[in-house]
C-alpha cells in the first residue's frame, strides 16, 4: 500500500473499521500514526463520511489530552487519517498490569478536563472505554477515536442504521434508549471507566447484550469495597441512571476529585488493584454503608455543591479500615508479646490456608494481611501470600478472557443479525460487509462463516444466471439480425426478379427467384412470383415457336400507330384510339411481339406513377380509377399491391375528418405551386441497397473499312421531362448517357439507329447494340427473349467464351499527384486515392477528380487475371479573370470529359450540357483546444482557470471567454493563429459544444449547433458564393432533411447522407420540379416530374 508523503513501517492494530499504522511523514521525518480505512468499507459511502468526519471532528479540538490530527485525505479510493503517535500503550493495558491510585485519579482528572473542552465545542465521543485512551512517552493520558462523535444539536448521526453507538459495557442508560444525549452521557461512561480502574472490573456485567443494557437501565450503583469507599458519592454522583442527577460537566467532576483527594488525602502511590477485590466479597449496599457511617461520622462538615455531597478533609487522616480478628481472652502478663503475636499469626494461617482450599480467596488473602501485621516476616504467611496472589491472578484472566470471549461473540451476533438483514432485504454486498465486520470480532464464528458461504454461492449463482441471461439475450439478437439480414437478402433478390420479369428474361428472373428463396424458404410473394414467372417463361416459349406473321408491314404500321398514342399520352383513351388498344391488337396479330409487351408494360408503369401522384395529392378518386385501369392492364403488376395498401390507409386515416375544399387564390398571377416531398409513409420500401457490384460498360462499335457511315440524325425536339423515365434496357435498347443537368447513374434508353434503306428484325437489332458487350448478364437475356432466332448460336459462343472469365477477377490500382482524389469508375464514387479493387474483366471509365483540380478520365480494358495500375495527373485549375467570382468550389459547374477515342479513330470533340458536381463537404471543425498552461504561454487577462478570461496559446491562438477547471466552458470567442478563421459560440469542457458559429478562411460560415467538437443537430452552411445548405448535421456532414439553395436559384428539398443527397427528395430546376430517388449525389428513380 502506498500514500504519498508518508512511508509505512508496520501495523500497529487494527479495528472493525480501520487499520493503524506506523509511518514515516516524509516531509518532516517524523514518526505519525498512520490510520487507513479497510477496503473492504470503501464501497459503502456511509462508512467512508465516518472515517472523515473522525479527522474533521478531531482537527477541530487542540487539548493536550486529545490526539493531535496532522492530515486527513483519500488516495486511489483509500481513505486515510495521519495522526500523532502515541508510543505509551493504553489504559486497558495499565489496568491489566495494575494501575495505582494517584494513576487512576490522574487520568480520570485529565480525562475529564479533555470532555469539558470537548464538551464546550458541541462535541461528544460517544464511545469513552480503556481502549480508546492511550499515553504519550512522558505518560500523560490521551482520548482518541472520534468515530462516531456526534455535534450537539446535529441531525446526522455518522453511524449504521441498527448498530449500537458506542460499547455496550460503558454506555449510559440514554444512549441505550435511543434518546437524544449530551455530555452527560460522556461523564456517565467516565464513571464505569473509573470503577474499573479502581477495581479491575466493570460495574456492570451479564451473559448477553440485552440483559447488560437492562442492568445499565435499572440495577442499583453498585458499591466499592471498603478500603475505597470515600469515592463512593463521587461514583454514585457519575452513575446516576438521571442525567440531570450527574455531573453537569467535566470541571465539576474535576472539583469533585480534587475534593475527595484533600478530605481523604489518599494520594499515596499504592496498587489499588493488589488484591483485586472479588465478586464473592463484594459487599452489599446494606453492608457497604454500615462502614461507610463511622468514617462518615469521622469527617467533619459536609459541603452541598453543584447538586451532589462532598465530604471535606477532618482534622487529621482516617486510617484505613481493617478487620480486627476475634477478641482474645487476656493472656497473663507473663506471656511474652512477640510469641503471642506469633500464636496469633500462626492461628490466622490456619484459616488463611482453610479459606484457600475453600476458594475463598479473598478471605484468605485478607486473613494472610492480618496475620503479616502482626508478623511481617512470618515465611508461612509470605509464601501463602505468594501462592494465593497467583491464583487470584489466574482467576482475573480466565475471567477477563471469558468476559473479552463473550464480548466479541456479542459483537459477532450483532454483525449477524444485520448481515441476515441486509441478505433478506437483497442487499448483498452490504451483507458481506457485516459479516467481514464480525469475522474481525470471531473469526471461527460458526454462523458468521455460514452465512458468508451461503451469500458467495448466491452471489454467484446471480453472476451466472445474468451472464446466462446475457447470452441468451446475445444469441437473441444475433438470431434476429441474421433473420433481419436474409428478410432483407430475399427482398433484394425479389426486387431484382421484378427487374428480369419486366424485361422478360424470365430465366435469369426464375434464378433470383430461387437465391431468394434459398434465404427465407416460406417468403410468400417470391413463391407466388415464382409461379407466375414459370407461367410467363412457357407461354414466351410457346410465342417464340409459333411462326412469323406474313402480314410484317400490317404489324410495322400498327406499332408506329402505337408509338404515337404514347408519345401523345393516349394511354388508356383518346380519339382515334389509344396505346393500350393498339398494342393489343398488335398482340392478336403476334402474341408474342416483344414491341407490343414492352409497350404495354410501358404504360402500366405510367398508370401506377399516376396512381402514386394522385395518392400525394390526396385524390382517392384518381388514385382509386388509375388502379383500376392497372388492374385491368396488368394484374401482377410489381406496385400494385403496395400502391392499394397505401391507398386503403390513406382512406382510413381521412374518414374520420371531413376534407377541406382547396381555397381559391385571390392572387391574379398563376402561381406554380411546389409539391412538398413525400412523406416517410408515402415513401416506398427500398430494400437494402447491395455492396457496389460494378458491370463493364459496352465498348463502342467501330466502323470497319468499307462501311458505309451512318447518315447524321436529323436533330429531334428536346425530350419532355416525362419522356426521360430512367428504364433498363431491354432486347431493343442499348445504354446511353443521360442528357440531365446532373450527372446521374441512370440509363436513358434510345433507339438504336440503322441506315433508314434498311430494316432489321427485333432479334437483329437486340444483337447488334450487345454482340460487343462482355456483360454475361445482357447475353443471357438475349437468349431468354430470342432462343430461336439466327443470333441465338453467336450468342451460346460468346459465352462459353466468357466462362473462363467468371473465375479470374482483375486488379486495378488508381493513385494520383493529389491526396484525396476521389475515383469514380462506370459512374459510381468508389472511394478516395489511393485504391486498389478486383473488377470482373470488361471495360471500364474511370474518372479521378479533386476540387481544385482538373478532371483526370480514362477508359480501360480489364483481362482476366490482369494488374493494371492507374496513375492520375490533376492539373490545378486556371483561376479565369472574366469569371464570375460567386461560382466557388462548393459547387462548381465543369463539363464532363468525353472518354478517350478506341483504337484507328480520330479524337472527336464531344460538347455535352455542364452537369453539377457534388458539393464538398464543410470543413470540419478545429481540434479540441485544453488551456493548459504551458511553456511560453500565458493568460493575458482575467481568470484562466474558473472565471472570464484571455489566454493565448503557444502557436499564438487566443480564446476569450468562460474557463472552468483551466478547460474553455460556456461562451467563448477562439481565433486560430495563422488561418485567419475562428469560433464565436458555446464550449464545453474544452471541446466546441451548444450553439456557435465558425468562420472559415474561403468565406464559408456555419450557424447551428455543435456536438463533441463536430457540427450535429440544426444547422446552416453558408458558401462564399450566395449559397447555402439549410437541415440537420451529424458528424460534420449534412445528414437527415434539408435544403440545399443554389446561385442559379434551383434547389434541393430532401434527403441527405454524408454530405450527398440520398433518399427521397425534389429537385427545382429551370422552373421544373423533379420528384424521386437519390443516391449518393445522383437520380436513381424518377417518380414525379411538374
Amino acid at each position: 500500500m502506498h500514500i504519498p508523503g508518508y512511508q509505512i513501517e508496520r501495523e500497529l492494530g487494527q479495528g472493525g473499521m480501520a487499520i493503524v499504522y506506523l509511518a514515516m511523514q516524509e516531509s518532516l521525518h517524523r514518526h505519525v500514526a498512520l490510520k487507513i480505512i479497510k477496503p473492504i468499507l470503501t464501497t459503502d459511502d456511509e462508512f467512508a463520511q465516518r472515517f472523515l468526519r473522525e479527522g474533521r471532528i478531531i482537527a477541530q479540538l487542540n487539548d493536550p489530552h486529545i490526539v493531535t490530527v496532522y492530515d486527513i485525505g483519500t488516495h486511489d479510493s483509500t481513505y486515510y487519517l495521519s495522526m500523532e503517535y502515541l508510543s505509551g500503550g493504553t489504559l486497558q493495558q495499565r489496568i491489566r498490569e495494575g494501575l495505582s491510585l494517584k494513576e487512576a485519579l490522574s487520568v480520570t482528572r485529565a480525562i475529564a478536563s479533555a470532555l469539558h473542552y470537548a464538551h464546550r465545542r458541541k462535541i461528544i465521543h460517544r464511545d469513552i472505554k480503556p481502549q480508546n485512551i492511550l499515553f504519550r512517552e512522558n505518560g500523560n493520558p490521551v482520548l482518541t477515536d472520534f468515530g462516531i462523535a456526534k455535534t450537539i444539536g446535529g441531525s446526522t448521526i455518522m453511524t449504521r442504521t441498527g448498530l449500537s453507538i458506542g460499547t455496550p459495557r460503558y454506555m449510559s442508560p440514554e444512549q441505550i434508549r435511543g434518546q437524544a444525549v449530551d455530555g452527560r452521557a460522556d461523564l456517565y461512561s467516565l464513571g464505569v471507566l473509573l470503577h474499573e480502574m479502581l477495581t479491575g472490573n466493570v460495574p456492570y456485567t451479564a451473559e448477553d447484550s440485552f440483559a447488560l443494557a437492562m442492568m445499565h437501565v435499572t440495577a442499583p450503583i453498585p458499591e466499592l469495597p471498603a478500603k475505597l469507599a470515600h469515592f463512593q458519592p463521587l461514583l454514585s454522583k457519575l452513575l446516576e441512571k438521571d442525567p440531570t442527577q450527574r455531573f453537569q460537566d467535566g470541571q465539576e467532576v474535576v472539583a469533585a476529585l480534587d475534593a475527595v483527594e484533600t478530605s481523604t488525602g489518599s494520594t499515596a502511590p499504592r496498587k489499588i488493584l493488589e488484591p483485586v477485590i472479588g465478586h464473592a466479597e463484594v459487599p452489599t449496599r446494606r453492608r457497604g454503608w454500615k462502614v461507610g457511617i463511622p468514617l462518615a461520622a469521622a469527617l467533619t462538615g459536609a459541603v452541598v455543591a453543584g447538586g451532589y455531597l462532598f465530604l471535606n478533609q477532618p482534622s487529621s487522616p482516617t486510617p484505613p479500615l481493617t478487620v480486627s480478628p476475634p477478641a482474645q481472652p487476656p493472656q497473663p502478663p507473663t506471656v511474652d508479646l512477640v510469641t503471642q503475636r506469633r500464636a496469633e499469626a500462626d492461628q490466622l494461617l490456619a484459616q488463611a490456608t482453610e479459606l484457600q482450599q475453600s476458594g475463598n480467596l479473598s478471605g484468605s488473602l485478607a486473613r494472610i494481611e492480618q496475620g503479616l501485621r502482626l508478623v511481617s516476616d512470618h515465611p508461612l504467611l509470605l509464601a501463602l501470600r505468594e501462592q494465593v496472589n497467583r491464583q487470584i491472578a489466574d482467576e482475573n484472566n480466565a475471567r477477563q478472557a471469558s468476559e473479552q470471549q463473550r464480548q466479541a461473540k456479542l459483537q459477532a451476533e450483532q454483525f449477524l443479525e444485520q448481515a441476515q438483514r441486509a441478505k433478506q432485504e437483497g442487499s448483498l454486498d452490504v451483507g458481506l460487509v457485516y459479516i467481514e465486520q464480525g469475522l474481525q470480532a470471531m473469526p471461527d464464528h460458526p454462523a458468521l462463516l455460514a452465512l458468508k458461504r451461503d451469500i458467495l454461492t448466491q452471489q454467484e449463482a446471480t453472476r451466472r444466471q445474468a451472464e446466462a441471461a446475457e447470452q441468451r439475450k446475445i444469441e437473441a439478437e444475433r438470431q434476429k439480425a441474421e433473420a433481419g439480414q436474409r428478410q432483407r437478402n430475399a427482398e433484394e433478390f425479389l426486387r431484382r426478379a421484378l427487374d428480369y420479369q419486366r424485361d422478360r428474361a424470365y430465366e435469369v428472373s426464375l434464378l433470383q427467384i430461387e437465391q431468394g428463396l434459398q434465404q427465407v424458404p416460406d417468403h410468400p410473394r417470391l413463391t407466388s412470383l415464382r409461379e407466375e414467372v414459370r407461367k410467363q417463361l412457357r407461354e414466351a416459349k410457346a410465342a417464340a415457336a409459333k411462326p412469323p406473321s406474313e402480314d410484317t408491314s400490317r404489324l410495322t404500321a400498327l406499332l408506329k400507330r402505337c408509338d404515337a398514342h404514347l408519345r401523345a399520352n393516349r394511354l388508356t383513351s383518346g380519339k382515334g384510339g389509344n396505346a393500350t388498344d393498339c398494342y393489343r391488337q398488335v398482340l392478336k396479330l403476334d402474341g408474342g411481339n416483344s414491341e407490343a409487351l414492352a409497350g404495354l408494360d410501358n404504360i402500366a408503369d405510367r398508370q401506377a406513377d399516376q396512381a402514386a401522384a394522385a395518392l400525394r395529392k390526396g385524390d382517392f378518386k384518381a388514385t382509386r380509377n388509375a388502379l383500376d385501369g392497372l388492374a385491368r392492364l396488368n394484374p401482377s403488376h410489381a406496385r400494385l399491391a403496395d400502391l392499394r395498401e397505401r391507398l386503403a390507409a390513406a382512406e382510413a386515416a381521412a374518414k374520420p375528418v371531413a376534407p377541406r375544399p382547396p381555397e381559391k387564390s385571390t392572387d391574379s398571377t398563376p402561381v406554380a405551386t411546389a409539391e412538398s416531398p413525400p412523406t416517410p409513409a408515402e415513401r416506398p420500401t427500398k430494400p437494402e441497397i447491395p455492396p457496389i457490384d460494378l458491370i463493364s460498360l459496352p465498348q463502342p462499335v467501330t466502323q470497319s473499312p468499307g462501311t458505309a457511315s451512318k447518315p447524321p440524325v436529323a436533330e429531334q425536339t428536346p425530350a419532355t421531362e416525362s419522356e426521360r423515365q430512367p428504364t433498363t434496357p431491354d432486347r431493343h435498347t442499348r445504354p446511353s448517357k443521360t442528357t440531365t443537368d446532373e450527372e446521374i447513374s441512370t440509363l436513358e434508353t434510345t433507339p438504336p439507329q440503322s441506315p433508314p434503306s434498311e430494316k432489321l428484325a427485333p432479334a437483329e437489332q437486340a444483337w447488334a447494340a450487345i454482340k460487343d458487350s462482355g456483360d454475361r448478364v445482357e447475353i443471357e437475356r438475349f437468349l431468354s427473349t430470342y432462343p430461336k432466332s439466327r443470333q441465338a448460336a453467336a450468342a451460346r459462343a460468346k459465352l462459353k467464351q466468357m466462362q473462363p472469365q467468371l473465375g479470374t477477377p482483375a486488379r486495378l490500382a488508381v493513385d494520383a499527384d493529389a491526396d484525396d482524389a476521389s475515383v469514380t469508375i462506370n459512374g459510381r464514387n468508389i472511394g478516395t486515392v489511393p485504391l486498389e479493387v478486383e473488377l470482373k474483366p470488361g471495360t471500364y471509365k474511370v474518372r479521378v477528380s479533386r476540387e481544385g483540380h482538373q478532371d483526370w478520365n480514362k477508359q480501360v480494358d480489364l483481362a482476366p487475371g490482369a494488374d493494371t495500375t492507374l496513375t492520375a495527373v490533376l492539373p490545378k485549375k486556371q483561376v479565369v479573370a472574366t469569371a464570375p467570382a460567386s461560382r466557388q468550389a462548393p459547387e462548381t459547374i465543369r463539363p464532363s470529359e468525353p472518354p478517350e477515342p478506341p483504337d484507328g479513330e480520330a479524337e472527336k470533340t464531344v460538347t455535352r450540357e455542364p452537369v453539377r458536381s457534388p458539393p464538398p463537404p464543410p470543413e470540419p471543425a478545429p481540434e479540441t483546444q485544453t488551456a493548459k498552461v504551458n511553456k511560453g504561454s500565458d493568460c493575458l487577462r482575467g481568470d484562466c482557470r474558473n472565471g472570464q478570461g484571455t489566454y493565448r496559446y503557444p502557436d499564438g491562438s487566443e480564446y476569450t471567454g468562460g474557463f472552468r477547471n483551466a478547460k474553455m466552458h460556456g461562451q467563448g470567442t477562439y481565433l486560430y493563429a495563422g488561418r485567419g478563421e475562428k469560433y464565436v459560440g458555446e464550449w464545453r469542457n474544452g471541446v466546441i459544444d451548444g450553439q456557435g458559429t465558425y468562420y472559415y478562411r474561403t468565406g464559408n460560415r456555419y450557424q447551428g449547433e455543435w456536438h463533441n467538437g463536430r457540427k450535429s443537430g440544426q444547422g446552416t452552411y453558408f458558401y462564399a458564393n450566395g449559397e447555402k445548405y439549410v437541415g440537420e448535421f451529424e458528424n460534420d456532414q449534412p445528414n437527415g432533411q434539408g435544403v440545399r439553395y443554389y446561385l442559379n436559384g434551383d434547389r434541393y428539398e430532401g434527403e441527405w447522407r454524408n454530405g450527398r443527397k440520398h433518399g427521397q427528395g425534389a429537385m427545382y430546376e429551370n422552373g421544373k420540379k423533379i420528384v424521386g430517388e437519390w443516391e449518393n449525389d445522383r437520380k436513381t428513380r424518377i417518380m414525379v416530374e411538374q
